[in-house]
This record gives structure tokens, C-alpha cells and sequence, in this order.
């Protein structure tokens, strides 16, 4: 416990509680504040935002890290930005389209529900890329201290605006001003990254994007089966349930994926420098850091899900108001499955670092095949949405646990590892070949 990296996890997590302690501080107001229809509305658009977000910079963001450079790191960072503004735009073309068609149930929100949609994006790619340079430089809790910014000016909004009429939009305004709030937060910090040249131009780097491909070609395609996954579950819900019942849902999730960004937003980021680290300095040290990482969370995440796996109802009703009864119900059956999501949440970035990156298709593919399964009866025998929701938490537990066993295996072939390689990329590839140039983690 002596250790930089104990102090560093230990001054993040602490940091990270505060700022999610605001937000479950918030969460009695917004729940009595808000109908679960405004919630379903906000939850339509907010899961459509926040998957839409994995492809934003094309995840050239998460190679700035791994970079083998200073100068390289720099080019990453200015073409990300660039690569976002046409992205977040097209992105939100598409959700104009599919409100003005009433795609996926979408026809719900007004028409300027885009342009929410591409301020939320474009400020979320410009807090991924400052952050990413805290992660490369090992001061990661600078990221911590703009989580609690984000979330008291988002919380504060929130409720701000649900006094003045509970509307949805007031929900999505506050992810717009928490998200203003934490970009200037991570921008006054010390040591914060600054631009080299102009942002404003169209030109890419085109060796460096092509240098570091794996982390668009391999990685983004995973992501965008799971999109298109969680876009058919988001249109089953609220087709067989509506905006009451997608409200019922998204609270639950709400609820559940605090744990879950806690120790994502707390320890990802140093653990993924840890990762990195040790890929360029001792690759054996990964896979025993990775299933010991995973294993403990796992532990602890059962423990501290247990009170909501046996009252779930009852607290739900407590905290967020009599209306929320069904929200527990749902979110006792699908505590088991939040506890894997938040063991392999913090070391999930380990395929970023492999040579066998594409081993994060198996996730992939037996999160989509059970969880299609799973809607496909939901709406064909008409389940209820508390056994829909047993369903869909048996799948994604499945899904995680395969997504574990992935990681096991790619932590076996690592970039940084050439003696592991298999072919030419040893010698051809200058982010996988060894330099004395490279960065003192």
C-alpha cells in the first residue's frame, strides 16, 4: 500500500466516490422530480449518446497511451479531434433521420434532439483525448477530480431544471453543462495537454493513423456489432414496453451502473497505465495483474451487491419514491450481471495492448447471439419485463464471463513483447519494434 501506483488507485477512488456520491445524493430528488415517462424519454436518448460516443475518435483516443512517443501521442490527439467533429455531425444526422421517421421509437424526441446529441458528443471527445494524455503520463487523478466537477454541475442542473417543470431535455441540458464543467476543470490542471499546431485543419497524419490501425480496424468493429445489439434492445424494450416501462428499465440501469462507473472511472484508466507499463517493460507481469484485477473485483462486487439482490424493491421505493417499486424488482435480477461488468470494467482495455485483439470478438459474438435470443422470445412469447429482464441478465453474465477467458488468452501475445510475436510485424511495425526512445512510464 506504499506503492505510487496503491496511492494513485487509493487518491482516484476517493475522488471518484465524491463525485458519485453527489450523484446518488441527487438521485431522491430527481427520482420524485421526474416521471418514469421523462425518464424513458431521457434513457431513449442518453443509451443512444453514450454508445454512439465508443465511436467519436475512432478509438485513436485510447491509442494515445500506448503511443511510442511523445511526438506520435501529439499526433494522435490533434487527429482525433479533427476525426470527432465529422464523426459527432454524422451522428447526429442519423438521429435526426430516425426521429423524423420514427425509427426505433426515436419519434418520441423533437427534432432538435440532434443537436443535444452533437454538443454532448463533441464535448465527450475533447474530455477523452485531455484525459487520455493524464493516462499516458500516469496522472490519472486529475481525471478524478473532474468526474466530481462533471457531476456536480450535471446533478445540479438536473435538478434545477426538473423545479422547473420535469421535462426530459432538462435531464440531457445538465449532460451538456457537466460535461462543459469537467473540460474546463481538466484543462486548468497542471501539466494539462495543449495542441501543437492548428486543430482546424483537415489534414491526418496518415503514417501514424496507419501505424496504430489495430485500435480502429480491430477494436471498432467489436464495438459496432455491440452497438447495433444494444440499439435492438433499446427498440424491443420500448416497443413492448413504452416510455413508462423504458423509464422502469433505464433507472435501473441508472442505478446499477454506478458501481460500475465508479470503478471503471476510478481504476481504469490507472490500470491501463499499469498495463501499459508493464507491456513495455515487463510483459510477464500483465496476465497474473489482469486475472488477479478481475478475480478481487469480482469478490468485492458480490459482496456489496447482495442487500440489493434481497430488498431491491424496498430500497428502490425508499430512496427514489413509491413509483419506483419495478425499478428494484429489475434491478435485484440484474445485479449478478453489473457484478461481471464491474470485474472486467477496469482491465477491459488489455486487448488494446495485444497482438490477438481480435479474441475480443468472442465477447462480441456471445454477448449479440444470447442476448438477440433472449429479445427474440421476449417479443415472440410476450414476456413481462421482469422476465425479460432475468433473460437479459443470464445473457450478459455469459457474455462477460467469455469476455474474461478472451483476455486470459490475449494477454499471451502482447505489442510490446517481440520475442512472443508471430511474423514480420516485429521488424516492420515501429510501434511494436523495440526502441530505446520509448517513455519511462
Amino acid at each position: 500500500m506504499q506503492s505510487p501506483f496503491a496511492r494513485s488507485v487509493g487518491s482516484l477512488m476517493a475522488l471518484t466516490a465524491l463525485g458519485q456520491g453527489l450523484y446518488i445524493a441527487a438521485a431522491p430528488l430527481l427520482g420524485r422530480l421526474y416521471s418514469p415517462e421523462a425518464f424513458g424519454l431521457y434513457g431513449l436518448f442518453y443509451l443512444f449518446v453514450t454508445t454512439a460516443a465508443m465511436f467519436i475518435c475512432l478509438n485513436y483516443d485510447a491509442a494515445i497511451p500506448a503511443a511510442v512517443t511523445d511526438e506520435e501521442a501529439q499526433s494522435l490527439s490533434e487527429a482525433s479531434i479533427r476525426l470527432s467533429v465529422l464523426i459527432c455531425a454524422l451522428i447526429a444526422a442519423g438521429l435526426t433521420m430516425a426521429i423524423q421517421f420514427d425509427l426505433m421509437g426515436f419519434g418520441g424526441l423533437p427534432w432538435w434532439a440532434g443537436l443535444l446529441a452533437f454538443a454532448i458528443l463533441w464535448l465527450q471527445a475533447l474530455i477523452q483525448v485531455v484525459q487520455a494524455w493524464y493516462v499516458r503520463q500516469q496522472t490519472a487523478t486529475a481525471i478524478g477530480r473532474a468526474g466530481v466537477t462533471l457531476n456536480a454541475v450535471r446533478c445540479g442542473t438536473q435538478v434545477g431544471a426538473g423545479f422547473l417543470g420535469g421535462m426530459w431535455w432538462g435531464l440531457g441540458l445538465g449532460e451538456v453543462i457537466g460535461r462543459v464543467g469537467a473540460l474546463t476543470h481538466s484543462l486548468m490542471e497542471k501539466g494539462a495537454w495543449r495542441p501543437a499546431g492548428r486543430l482546424w485543419t483537415f489534414a491526418l497524419p496518415g503514417s501514424v493513423l496507419s501505424r496504430y490501425r489495430q485500435f480502429p480496424l480491430v477494436l471498432l468493429g467489436s464495438t459496432a456489432i455491440e452497438a447495433v445489439v444494444l440499439f435492438s434492445q433499446i427498440a424491443v424494450l420500448n416497443s413492448l414496453f413504452g416510455p413508462a416501462g423504458m423509464g422502469q428499465w433505464f433507472m435501473m440501469r441508472r442505478t446499477l451502473d454506478l458501481p460500475v462507473a465508479f470503478a471503471f472511472k476510478s481504476l481504469s484508466d490507472i490500470f491501463y497505465g499499469r498495463l501499459a507499463a508493464h507491456c513495455r517493460d515487463a510483459p510477464e507481469r500483465v496476465k497474473p495483474f489482469y486475472v488477479r484485477s478481475v478475480l478481487i473485483l469480482a469478490g468485492l462486487g458480490f459482496i456489496g451487491a447482495l442487500p440489493l439482490m434481497i430488498w431491491g424493491e424496498a430500497l428502490f421505493k425508499l430512496v427514489l419514491g413509491s413509483a419506483w417499486g419495478e425499478a428494484g424488482l429489475l434491478a435485484a435480477v440484474m445485479a449478478p450481471s453489473a457484478v461481471f461488468n464491474l470485474a472486467v470494467a477496469p482491465a477491459s482495455r488489455i486487448f488494446g495492448l495485444s497482438r490477438r485483439a481480435w479474441l475480443r470478438y468472442a465477447y462480441t459474438a456471445a454477448n449479440a447471439v444470447s442476448t438477440l435470443v433472449v429479445l427474440s422470445l421476449a417479443w415472440t412469447r410476450e414476456w413481462s419485463l421482469f422476465v425479460t429482464t432475468v433473460g437479459l441478465s443470464a445473457a450478459v453474465s455469459f457474455g462477460y464471463l467469455v469476455y474474461f477467458l478472451a483476455g486470459v488468452l490475449a494477454a499471451d501475445r502482447l505489442i510490446a513483447a517481440p520475442e512472443q510475436a508471430v511474423g514480420p510485424a516485429t521488424v516492420a511495425d515501429p510501434a511494436i519494434a523495440p526502441t530505446t526512445e520509448r517513455p519511462v512510464p
